[in-house]
């Protein structure tokens, strides 16, 4: 696993994951003890929340893996530039 995608979920990410987390158990069983219509109501926002969250991790994993491959792809280019102007330094001492 790439460590920019452990240091992304370590963030705000996971404060908020936990947080919905603890709502969810105290709705759960507020929603328990008064009725079990309103722990329906209750229970469906979660469900929502819960896919959000599994959807933002995933473009967020992709959107990471995309722009890792641009940036390879962009230190390849950069680096055959600096061998290019090595080159032609070089070549331009030797022929002064």
């Amino acid at each position: 696993m790439d460590a920019s995608l452990n240091q992304d979920m370590t963030g705000t990410r996971l404060g908020v994951i936990c947080e919905c987390i603890a709502l969810f158990g105290s709705s759960l069983i507020f929603g328990c003890i008064f009725s079990w219509k309103l722990t329906i109501i209750v229970f469906i926002p979660f469900v929502i929340i819960g896919l959000l969250f599994y959807i933002d991790i995933r473009i967020m994993q992709y959107i990471t893996k995309q722009s890792s491959s641009v940036l390879t792809k962009a230190n390849s280019v950069n680096n055959q530039i600096c061998m290019c102007e090595f080159r032609i330094r070089s070549s331009s001492i030797v022929y002064k």
